[in-house]
């Protein structure tokens, strides 16, 4: 509590996200509030991906403990790999079909600035930073 939060944070909470959805429920939601950060800490990953298809387990797990790079941040390829291995792709190019490489945002050039806003592939400003 009270710090930044940063990537490994967000897809702490993804993963929550994922196990919620599945199972319906998450390990500490019935108790009492001033116990769930001691809950949320002690909670395993079996314990979230209990009773989930391999595949989501996998992601669960890969998204509690991300794979991180020399200087300790988060390796977003490797996490990517990971997540595309539990999902049955491999991320190369057979069976990826129509698709090709790469995510949507990037075949049609579009990027992100770290304010929120969305430019285009001449850095014409596609859409406006929320606020």
């Amino acid at each position: 509590g009270g710090g930044l939060c940063g990537a490994a944070d967000d897809l702490e909470s993804l993963a929550y996200v994922l196990s919620f959805l599945a199972r319906g429920s998450l390990p500490w939601e019935h108790a009492p509030p001033a116990d769930i950060p001691a809950a949320k800490r002690a909670a395993t990953a079996s314990q979230l991906s209990e009773g989930l298809p391999r595949e989501a387990a996998v992601a669960v797990e890969a998204l509690l403990r991300p794979p991180r790079g020399a200087g300790g941040e988060v390796d977003h390829a490797a996490l990517l790999r990971t997540l595309r291995l539990a999902a049955g792709s491999d991320g190369g190019e057979e069976g990826e079909g129509e698709q090709g490489e790469g995510m949507d945002w990037q075949r049609l050039g579009l990027s992100w600035r770290a304010d929120g806003a969305i430019l285009d592939a001449g850095g014409e400003l596609v859409r406006r930073p929320a606020g």
